[in-house]
């Protein structure tokens, strides 16, 4: 977590190696640029065998469909928000939408401190269960606690600084920056709980989850905008949040 602001150096690592994977893609596509990964040092099929019955079985068919899910949460979850955006444009004023783009905006900058959180939390996770073969509850307890106790220090310094964000940022009321505030803490213990789960391959339930929040996240938006409550949609993002980290 204490290199998260190293994370734009990775994004730059990351994008070079896609550009060079496309670029191979095309002159050799038939080219693995990789390491050897074991089987290469015994050449007897005795030996090859051996090694193989020390690795525990994968359930490829189960990975493969768990992945394939996951994929499909994603372009779905992906979907109902281009729907949610749409909707809230067409009903709203230009400046309440834009508030609405701004706390989006917000949420998408806390990711870049929430992807390392989620990232570490799954590294550790796997890690012990591939060492111990167990499911670290009482990591995920410890780890839950800290994150919460953070991002709840961080919602109190929001609520601090709400009446200077609300002038610069020409709010009429605070209010909307005060109903946004348990996002920070809501989105922290859903990044710890998305990385731990990942970390155990429970690739469904991060699915579900993905599902869960869009839908919630959609349908919220339609109600609140059918009651004409349309002072309290910017706590749609944090409920929707709610819901999916219930699950």
């Amino acid at each position: 977590v204490k290199f998260v602001f190293l994370i734009p150096f990775y994004w730059l690592g990351v994008s070079k190696s896609a550009l060079m994977a496309i670029f191979q893609m095309i002159i050799k596509p038939h080219y693995w640029e990789k390491t050897h990964h074991g089987m290469h040092i015994e050449k007897s099929p005795a030996a090859a065998k051996s090694y193989m019955s020390k690795k525990p079985a994968l359930q490829p068919n189960l990975w493969v469909t768990e992945s394939i899910f996951l994929i499909g949460a994603t372009i779905f979850g992906n979907v109902l928000n281009f729907l949610y955006n749409a909707y809230l444009s067409r009903v709203l004023t230009l400046p309440d939408f834009g508030l609405i783009s701004l706390f989006g905006s917000f949420q998408y900058l806390s990711s870049v401190f929430v992807y390392a959180l989620s990232s570490t939390v799954t590294h550790r996770s796997a890690y012990l269960l591939g060492k111990y073969n167990i499911v670290a509850g009482g990591f995920l307890a410890l780890v839950r606690k800290r994150a919460i106790y953070l991002s709840f220090l961080i919602a109190c310094f929001w609520i601090v600084i709400t009446p200077l964000l609300a002038n610069f940022f020409q709010s009429r009321t605070i209010m909307p920056f005060i109903i946004f505030t348990p996002m920070w803490v809501i989105t922290t213990a859903a990044a710890v709980n998305t990385g731990f789960l990942t970390g155990n391959h429970r690739f469904r339930t991060v699915s579900l989850i993905i599902i869960a929040d869009a839908i919630a996240k959609f349908v919220l938006t339609v109600i609140f905008v059918r009651l004409h409550l349309y002072g309290y949609i910017y706590a749609i993002i944090p409920l929707s949040m709610l819901i999916g980290l219930a699950i």
